[in-house]
């Protein structure tokens, strides 16, 4: 106990020792995959806040816990290098793909260090509504706001380490993404409070037992309960034929026009009129033009086939908006093709979850001009955000597309 009080006392120690925590309980990440380091990864910090003195230090704790955190968890932004389809110098790349790292695991980081904040302000309650305030504390800090604004983006959600963990995945249908980080953090937090009262000798090493064993117990029915889901049989009334068509070209090839998109187009058709009658998926971007614009035989072709063949096509398309100002923008868009009847515009979907320096440049008005090469769309600007996510009605039932990163968002 005396080494504890020791540490507690070393401002630059524990940070140290935060930062190394983090980068521990980033090992639970896809990638790494030691997931069962995410059920115990955040103790330390949580000990540490609830023993720390001041406002300032529980800042500092959480901000180089996610600094570690995300440093690793994230460190897969550095194989975007190099960037020379974009026409950087091999210099130039690796020193923007490092910078970008280095900021978005320190945008990260300060939002752990909210959570820090506001978790430290939980000393004065009763311990059992600290325990399942906490969890609520990091979904809001960590799930909500670090999703808003320019730089919004959930960048490395904890929940994510539980991917292979296909019993706990089966509470995401009544909890969602947030649900099964909450009991994560929810489980964390138990542990650390219990170990926390044992340091300071307010239960003795018996009781300490008794609820840790408790903690795992739970999470044992928890599991269990999972696998139930699992095997239960599922009752089906009604079944649809689905082919997802991929396109099987590099980014780097569309961009410098190596592919004609006439070929792109025959190659499509040839694919789906192949397809059985069904739902027909071609993914983002894989046609990527201006069709309902630009080419109105390839279009009027494609509605021909749904219409005519009992085929539902969900395409990824660019598609043009107007911006605030009124000029025609690019939209990285979904658009539906079917023999339902349904209004004008009301079959496509505009992406609203934009992925910054890949879609868009935040603040792009007041940037170098190095940052803006980063608008890697195929218009070479930023594309627009879609304003609502859309619901579709189709002969097979309601489609509602989510693009890419749109599907990360809580």
């Amino acid at each position: 106990m005396k080494i504890f009080e020791n540490v507690r006392q070393n401002q630059l120690l524990i940070n140290l020792i935060c930062f190394l925590a983090g980068l521990i309980t980033a090992l639970s990440m896809p990638g790494y995959n030691m997931s069962f380091l995410a059920w115990i990864g955040f103790v330390p910090l949580i000990l540490f806040i609830k023993n720390c003195s001041s406002v300032r230090k529980s800042l500092s704790y959480g901000f180089f816990f996610g600094l570690g955190f995300n440093l690793l968890g994230l460190n897969w932004l550095l194989g975007l290098h190099p960037l020379g389809w974009l026409g950087f110098s091999n210099i130039e790349s690796l020193s923007l793909v490092s910078v970008i790292w280095l900021y978005i695991a320190t945008y990260c980081a300060i939002f752990i260090a909210v959570f820090a904040l506001l978790t430290y302000y939980t000393d004065r309650l009763n311990s059992l509504l600290a325990v399942f305030l906490i969890p609520i504390i990091w979904s809001i800090a960590v799930n909500k706001l670090m999703t808003l604004g320019e730089f919004g983006f959930p960048w490395l959600m904890i929940e994510y380490s539980q991917y292979k963990n296909l019993f706990l995945l089966q509470y995401a249908q009544f909890l969602g993404g947030i649900g099964i980080g909450f009991l994560i953090i929810l489980i964390n937090t138990a542990i650390a409070f219990i170990l926390n009262d044992f340091i300071h000798g307010r239960i003795n090493l018996k009781f300490s037992l008794i609820k840790i064993s408790a903690v795992v117990s739970g999470i044992i029915v928890l599991h269990f309960c999972g696998y139930l889901l699992v095997t239960q049989p599922v009752k089906t009334t009604k079944t649809i034929t689905a082919t997802i068509i991929q396109s099987n070209i590099t980014v780097e090839k569309e961009k410098k026009s190596m592919i004609s998109l006439k070929s792109i187009e025959n190659s499509f058709l040839d694919e789906i009129k192949k397809a059985p009658s069904g739902l027909v998926v071609i993914p983002e971007t894989a046609i990527f033009d201006f069709i309902r614009y630009q080419d109105s035989n390839f279009y009027n072709e494609l509605d021909s086939i749904a219409k005519s063949r009992n085929k539902t096509l969900i395409l990824g398309v660019l598609d043009i908006g107007l911006n605030k100002k009124g000029i025609p923008t690019p939209t990285n868009s979904a658009l539906i093709l079917d023999k339902a009847n349904y209004r004008h515009n009301e079959n496509i979907y505009n992406k609203v979850y934009l992925v910054p320096f890949g879609e868009y440049v935040p603040f792009s008005g007041f940037v170098p001009g190095i940052l803006k090469k980063l608008a890697s769309t195929a218009a070479r600007a930023d594309f627009l955000r879609g304003n609502k996510f859309t619901v579709i009605p189709t002969y097979y039932g309601n489609v509602a597309p989510s693009i890419c990163y749109d599907i990360t968002f809580p």
